[in-house]
């Protein structure tokens, strides 16, 4: 590991997010990256193996939101992930769907905005491949469902950046 990523890990492991891989089994990660114009990458682990990779892609100065919960979910695609994205739609005007990456950890997650947008991302994909979707997620930090870490700098020095 660089000092840059073994400072990340530090970050992170202090936060709680290992103890609360252990408990769970799997997590979906959300990386807004620093002065990036709402730049974003999308992560699953299902291991600490997974959740080191992780760390290696992350960005120094990166607002992480670690989710252990279902507000991304991951189904193969079907009518009932349609509809709950429709509602999703209705209700907050967007939502996420995404496939997993061939390396593991990565989800390429896009927005869709109506039906029109969920028939165009889903036309490559196999009808029973698993996706992740849900209403995009907030920066919550509750410790238990939720946890969000700044980055620190490649300088090692933690600042609050537009993300």
């Amino acid at each position: 590991m660089t000092e840059s990523e073994r400072t990340c890990w530090q970050t992170i492991a202090g936060s709680g997010v290992i103890e609360r891989l252990d408990q769970v089994g799997s997590l979906v990660a959300l990386e807004r990256i620093p002065h990036a114009a709402g730049a974003t990458n999308w992560y699953t682990a299902e291991s600490r193996a997974d959740l080191v990779k992780i760390v290696h892609a992350l960005g120094p100065g990166s607002l992480v939101s670690f989710y252990f919960d279902n507000r991304i979910s991951r189904a193969p695609y079907a009518e009932k992930v349609r509809t709950e994205l429709l509602e999703f739609i209705t209700r907050d005007r967007d939502a996420l769907i995404g496939w997993p990456a061939p390396d593991g950890i990565r989800i390429d997650m896009a927005v869709v905005g109506g039906p029109r947008d969920i028939d165009e991302e889903v036309s490559d994909s196999e009808s029973d491949e698993d996706v992740f979707y849900g209403a995009y997620p907030g920066w919550d930090n509750d410790g238990v469902e939720a946890i969000t870490v700044t980055l620190p700098d490649a300088d090692g020095v933690t600042r609050q950046h537009p993300y």
